[in-house]
């Protein structure tokens, strides 16, 4: 709970409440409190705040400026993963998929920490699975699969056989030093079963 200890501390709490209740008044709120505050020790939040709002309002440009702001400026906050993975949301939503494929193997490259780097993964398969690179999106089920545990890794071995039964030749061929046991033997089985169709209609 955030109690009030520094001058703005009140506006921000005020606009907060708001949000949470779900109001249409949050959005001017959080801008009376940047206005005021500019540099104010919510200002990440408050941008935070007022990206959520315009994207619960359908506003997905008004959206992401906010939290492209927010990374502009608090780069260093605890909510610039959030904005970032929100960013790589509102791409894919707009249909900017080589932008998000780009954000998103940024985040990969600056090698984020769990639970951080899942989400990321999370992303890429279906990024990879809507560009239709099948092999991209098994990499990264296998990733998943290597990185849970419990139910949660039993869904994900599931899912790697059966996007295991899919892929040609060629794409076996990409993955095939990323991946090991249990599903060598499933990518061995693909690939000669692809091998003997292929000759079937030679």
């Amino acid at each position: 709970e955030i109690k009030p200890e520094q001058p703005g501390d009140e506006l921000f709490l005020a606009a907060e409440k708001l949000f949470i209740q779900g109001s249409g008044e949050a959005g001017a709120a959080f801008s009376q409190y940047l206005f005021q505050y500019p540099h104010g020790r919510y200002a990440d939040r408050a941008l935070l705040r007022l990206a959520m709002v315009h994207r619960q309002k359908g506003e997905p440009d008004m959206a992401q400026a906010f939290y492209r702001k927010l990374l502009d400026e608090y780069g260093g906050s605890p909510h610039a993963d959030e904005a970032r993975l929100a960013i790589i949301d509102l791409l894919v939503e707009q249909n900017r998929i080589n932008e998000a494929f780009e954000q998103a193997l940024q985040m990969e490259a600056s090698q984020p920490a769990e639970p951080l780097r899942r989400q990321v993964w999370l992303r890429l398969v279906d990024l990879y699975t809507a560009a239709g690179d099948l092999a991209g999106a098994t990499l990264y089920q296998y990733r998943l699969y290597e990185s849970t545990t419990g139910t949660e890794r039993e869904q994900w071995f599931d899912q790697l056989k059966s996007s295991i039964a899919k892929l040609d030749s060629a794409d076996i061929e990409k993955i095939w030093d990323q991946v090991e046991e249990p599903f060598r033997a499933d990518l061995i089985y693909q690939f000669a079963l692809n091998q003997a169709m292929d000759e079937k209609y030679d």
